[in-house]
């Protein structure tokens, strides 16, 4: 974007989170049902009321963590801070009347031991996955078979990381410290993909899925690198809430050709972003209510393939730390999914396989690596180029499609 263009988005979305916070919506304490004096009906329209404010306090916080991954700027919120229960599943809210909702009410009662789980509580169970009792006990409580939970569970672990990374506290670890964090949130994201893939297959493939998908590797990258570095180092305008000069750019792009390259898992989850949003809008289906603020419409929305910019970026800083590593000796690859090329262009298809094959297969760096990654960097960002000049959009143009020509030409 340009920089008017965020310091307005920056201002709507602040003034946004200031109301929300003003009016308690983040931090309202549940009220449990009316007595029995209370007809049904009732019952029914307050519990309505009461879980329209969760899902919007929810929505908010959401918008709150994507907005601080994709576009570098500081959170606003912080994961301790959403104290809500979860949203229930979508069988209850979706309930057309009174008697439905209250079978099914009954029936998450019946099969999980805790109808108040929030999502403070959930990360920070599922940030103790190590310990047996923590884990046991996170399963019996957590309803993992619910979509928008799984959803706001990775967004809430996105949270903590960036507060465990970029927040005051942060600077007073130690290495043995800071290490045993990054261990503990390699757990929960190992953990959070298990339950994932335990989604019915016509879940994992919704829309509220794909978002939840995207956010965990975006999540994975975070973990190891930051974003906004690599951003600025690849041209971007406007980075953090701020304008990048030049000085910003030429620093941040030492960093990552010298202390903190782009890591072999980071590269891979970045392939997994790639991939992931180069898919067709039709295999993308829908969870109607169930989501929460995503589009249902048949053209690819404007952030999707933003997402596969920042993969991009991702992939192009993997190529600075590769000349550094040349000869270096790496450790086992982590385990990951198989990469999927469901409804994505031919061409691209094939070049991100490659890509993450062989990055799982080599064992050790060379500079043949970096040359044939430049190559197909090349035919990728051709691809997203394409797509975003097709864009009516400004910022497509300026924001999006002016860095990556670049790249593309430093790429030969």
């Amino acid at each position: 974007m340009a920089r008017q263009q965020h310091e307005m988005a920056e201002i709507v979305h602040s003034m946004i989170v200031t109301l929300a916070r003003r009016n308690n919506l983040l931090t309202e304490s549940f009220r449990p049902e009316s007595g029995s004096r209370q007809s049904l009906e009732m019952k029914w329209k307050d519990w309505a009321q009461r879980e329209s404010i969760i899902r919007i306090a929810y929505t908010i916080f959401s918008n709150d963590v994507q907005y601080s991954v994709f576009f570098s700027h500081h959170a606003l919120l912080s994961v301790g801070m959403m104290k809500l229960p979860l949203p229930s599943p979508s069988a209850v809210w979706e309930a057309r009347t009174a008697a439905e909702w209250e079978t099914q009410l009954r029936q998450i009662k019946k099969s999980t031991r805790s109808r108040y789980y929030s999502l403070d509580s959930a990360v920070e169970s599922v940030m103790s996955m190590r310990d047996p009792d923590h884990k046991r006990e996170f399963m019996q409580c957590f309803n993992v078979s619910n979509p928008l939970s799984i959803h706001l569970l990775i967004h809430g672990i996105a949270a903590a990381i960036s507060d465990s990374k970029y927040r005051s506290v942060a600077s007073s670890m130690t290495s043995a410290t800071e290490s045993l964090k990054v261990a503990d949130f390699d757990e929960a994201l190992r953990h959070w993909r298990s339950c994932f893939d335990k989604l019915p297959e016509s879940d994992r493939k919704s829309r509220v899925s794909w978002c939840a998908q995207v956010m965990y590797h975006f999540s994975a990258v975070l973990l190891r690198n930051n974003l906004s570095d690599i951003q600025m180092a690849a041209g971007s305008a406007y980075s953090s809430g701020r304008a990048v000069t030049p000085q910003c750019a030429q620093a941040a792009y030492s960093r990552l050709v010298s202390t903190d390259p782009v890591s072999h898992d980071s590269y891979l989850h970045g392939v997994e972003v790639v991939s992931l949003c180069l898919q067709e809008p039709d295999s993308q289906t829908s969870l109607n209510t169930g989501t929460i603020g995503f589009p249902t419409t048949e053209t690819r929305p404007l952030w999707q393939t933003y997402g596969a910019f920042l993969g991009l970026l991702v992939l192009w800083a993997r190529t600075l730390g590769l000349e550094r590593e040349d000869g270096e000796k790496k450790g086992p690859a982590s385990a990951s999914t198989i990469l999927s090329s469901n409804s994505i262009p031919a061409v691209a298809a094939t070049t991100l396989n490659n890509m993450y094959q062989r990055e799982l297969a080599r064992a050790e760096s060379s500079r043949d690596d970096g040359r044939m990654l430049k190559t197909e960097l090349r035919q990728l960002i051709a691809i997203v180029c394409d797509r975003l000049t097709a864009r009516p959009w400004e910022i497509c143009k300026h924001a999006f499609t002016r860095p990556l020509s670049t790249l593309f030409y430093q790429l030969e």
